[in-house]
């Protein structure tokens, strides 16, 4: 027996002796090289196109540079990240969300700004305005100003369109074409044909993916009239048939459409706060107004054409009515729905059977590629999964706009951050360059994902990203959204703390029907201005 287990435990010490030095010699030559340390978490398709991308980085920069790329769980990498961050080796490069940016700042991460100015690769002009306004801020108001510190730089920007079903359309007898008004004489010309410039004409059922649908108040908007002919009542993915037409599960392209929002900033000289407070507005029922030409004075402020009104002018233009009546009349201004109008409009939608309630569904996703619903409201990001699960035609187009507002809604994105303890900055910022620049940006554009968060890449015909032959087909569509589209409420100040306390009655009770949006406000606005305070209090 001693014999057996002198072999047995002689061929275990050769068995791992083998393992080890396979290990050594399958392992990277790290010898005379800077290790820079990389955090990062998403789904499978963006790791292994980051894998990838890094992989080759590895083996050909002349900087002897090495990135240790390491994935982390989705569902604790933020509770894991601020626990190594505040330790004593945290991670010299991480991912973080827009969400999140503002929690880390001032704490855990170092201010970009000086590696910018000497990069030969960075240009922030060539970077989308809406995205880098969420990583340019100060850390005591969580404002942007153009001064302020670079937390960040993007590697992705995800906006948000209406993904449609071609085959549900064309079964409803509706005719998709794709042409700007590019004189804006209200009309274009496809095929050889003349159509009126509007996103859906009822009248020939005509669908143009390249200008936004337009809603108002009436109940009889296009909108509303394609909502009508897209919603049947029941689901049948032979005939393309859907159930509900139309999903969307935020506000913000409605409210912000007639300029609005449910957060203000107001300006006070009270030393308790960093120059001023949030206030909670979303409830607010005064009429918006946009102002039609330059040089409108208002409440002390003069407009541009295209600006909307001030919010804390709003009062101002409700108390001088006569004033008011006399600039819309003459053309100076035109009377926009409020900011609870256009929220209770979107709320309505899931009343009345147009969207799926939310107790309707388990899986957001799932409503566009099981053909339940004929225009899905999401993210750049969810092109993989739909390329891969979609057995219909299908394509994007611009969210819904009211008639006399602007185009407007949100995107994600994801920056990567240097952490202020890390040893290796010059070299860090180097492996920044090469992911945030035209190399990663073309190599996460081919998967897909995200829209490069460089213009000039972004454009190029013949890059990655417009030069793609997968479906969407229509991808200028997100070129304009990246243009114009800013980060979710989530990104106003340092979390969400304030959003969860109204959020989760919104999503459920509210949108399930058993709550009024009178009640959601009476109960919670009180609340939510209380917390609001809290983030620039000194």
């Amino acid at each position: 027996m001693k014999k057996i287990r002198k072999i047995l435990a002689t061929a275990l010490c050769a068995l791992l002796a083998l393992v080890a030095v396979a290990g050594c010699a399958s392992g990277p030559d790290l010898s005379g090289k800077t290790v820079v340390t990389l955090w990062a978490w998403g789904d499978d398709a963006e790791i292994n196109a980051f894998t990838e991308l890094f992989r080759d980085y590895n083996e050909t920069n002349t900087d002897n540079i090495f990135v240790d790329f390491v994935k982390k769980p989705s569902a604790s990498y933020y509770t894991t990240l601020e626990t190594a961050l505040g330790g004593r080796e945290p991670p010299d490069l991480f991912y973080v969300g827009d969400s999140n940016v503002k929690r880390y700042a001032a704490n855990y991460m170092e201010d970009l700004r000086s590696y910018i100015a000497e990069s030969d690769v960075i240009d922030l002009d060539d970077i989308w305005g809406t995205l880098m306004e969420r990583y340019i801020f100060d850390t005591e108001t969580y404002r942007y100003s153009e001064d302020a510190p670079v937390w960040g730089l993007p590697k992705d920007i995800g906006p948000t369109v209406i993904y449609y079903n071609a085959d549900a359309f064309a079964a409803k007898g509706i005719t998709v074409i794709s042409a700007d008004d590019e004189d804006g004489d209200g009309q274009v010309t496809y095929n050889g044909n003349t159509y009126p410039a509007r996103g859906y004409d009822p009248e020939t059922k005509v669908f143009n993916n390249r200008i936004a649908v337009e809603w108002d108040l009436s109940g009889n908007s296009d909108f509303d009239q394609l909502n009508d002919l897209l919603a049947s009542g029941t689901t049948n993915t032979a005939t393309h048939s859907t159930e509900w037409a139309f999903y969307c599960s935020w506000w913000f392209c409605f409210g912000w459409s007639v300029g609005g929002d449910c957060v203000q900033f107001v300006e006070t000289d009270d030393p308790a706060y960093n120059g001023g407070y949030y206030e909670f507005t979303l409830d607010n029922d005064l009429p918006n107004y946009m102002v039609l030409e330059d040089g409108v004075a208002i409440d002390n402020r003069t407009y541009a054409e295209g600006e909307f009104v001030d919010y804390y002018s709003l009062d101002y233009m409700a108390e001088h009515s006569s004033d008011t009546a006399r600039l819309v009349s003459e053309g100076k201004v035109k009377e926009l729905p409020s900011i609870r109008d256009a929220f209770e409009y979107w709320v309505g939608l899931f009343g009345d059977g147009t969207s799926p309630k939310p107790e309707d569904f388990s899986v957001e996703v799932s409503l566009f590629i099981n053909q339940q619903v004929s225009m899905f409201v999401e993210g750049r990001y969810n092109v993989v999964d739909f390329r891969e699960n979609c057995d219909f035609a299908w394509d994007v187009a611009p969210l819904p706009k009211y008639t006399d507002g602007v185009e407007a809604g949100h995107s994600g994105s994801m920056c990567l951050g240097m952490s202020k303890k890390s040893s290796v900055k010059d070299a860090a910022f180097k492996v920044i360059e090469y992911a945030c620049g035209p190399v990663g940006q073309n190599a996460l554009a081919e998967t897909g994902f995200n829209v490069p968060n460089q213009i000039s890449v972004a454009t190029d015909p013949n890059g990655a990203f417009l030069s793609s032959t997968q479906r969407p087909y229509n991808n200028e569509v997100f070129l304009r959204a990246a243009e114009i589209e800013r980060g979710g409420d989530w990104t106003y100040v340092s979390d969400d703390a304030w959003i969860e306390i109204w959020a989760p009655t919104l999503n459920g009770p509210v949108l399930n029907g058993g709550t009024s949006v009178d009640a959601l406000f009476n109960t919670y606005k009180g609340d939510v201005n209380e917390k609001l305070r809290e983030y620039t209090l000194r």
